[in-house]
């Protein structure tokens, strides 16, 4: 476990995050055993786009809040805690918008290293659409060093479809927690949670996107049981 300090708010890190980036890691790169330096960068990519969403949160949250906040990073994300009074409606969606909203601000920091080799903004902004939609912009390659390339890439990649994915009207994504401050019934919430989990785990399976499908199946029954379990 790792515990330190981050503009003043307390961050704890549990083992379980690395051992779910490492896992990621070893799905998403081809010939891993060969290729640890590869591994190792998407999971400091992946760290890094994880923490800045949670101190997106937690900045907000201290802001508005006035209170205590701390960040606990476990399993495929983490937790940020507030101690203070409980939100208004637009409080509650800002400062859980804040996290998506912050991890995003690591494309234009990236886009930006980038331009200070390549220094052809239309070139970094053409290879920036191509590594987000899963391509690796070899053109860039004689410009960076190639760690840099691959750190910067992957840095690209999971701040941007990480961001979308908690943007998914799914309880309890960030877009799931933004729906519940306008569906008041419990079970109702759970409901919509849980159709919407289900169709797009059959978009994801029938487009090959199995991590993806798993994830939102495994979405789907934990919206079912809260629901079944919900008092209104």
């Amino acid at each position: 476990m790792v515990h330190f300090r981050l503009f003043g708010i307390p961050v704890v890190i549990q083992p379980s995050m690395w051992g779910v980036l490492g896992l990621f890691a070893l799905m998403s790169i081809g010939n891993p055993v060969q290729n640890i330096m590869g591994v190792l960068l998407y999971m400091m990519a992946g760290f890094l786009t994880l923490l800045t969403h949670e101190m997106g949160h937690a900045l907000v949250g201290r802001s508005i809040m006035k209170g205590n906040v701390a960040v606990y990073m476990a399993w495929l994300g983490g937790v940020t805690e507030y101690d203070g009074p409980t939100p208004s409606r637009w409080q509650g969606v800002f400062m859980t918008c804040a996290g998506p909203l912050a991890s995003l601000l690591l494309v234009p920091v990236a886009m930006f290293i980038m331009n200070l080799y390549v220094r052809d903004i239309s070139l970094v902004l053409s290879a920036t659409w191509e590594i987000i939609c899963g391509g690796a912009p070899r053109e860039l390659v004689d410009f960076l060093p190639f760690n840099a390339f691959i750190l910067l890439c992957f840095l690209i990649l999971l701040s941007v479809w990480w961001s979308v994915l908690n943007l998914l009207p799914v309880y309890p994504l960030d877009g799931g927690r933004i729906l519940s401050y306008f569906v008041r019934s419990e079970r109702r919430l759970y409901t919509i949670s849980m159709v919407i989990a289900a169709l797009l785990s059959l978009f994801a399976f029938a487009n090959g996107l199995i991590f993806l499908g798993v994830l939102l199946i495994f979405l789907v029954v934990s919206n079912y049981r809260a629901r079944e379990e919900a008092d209104d």
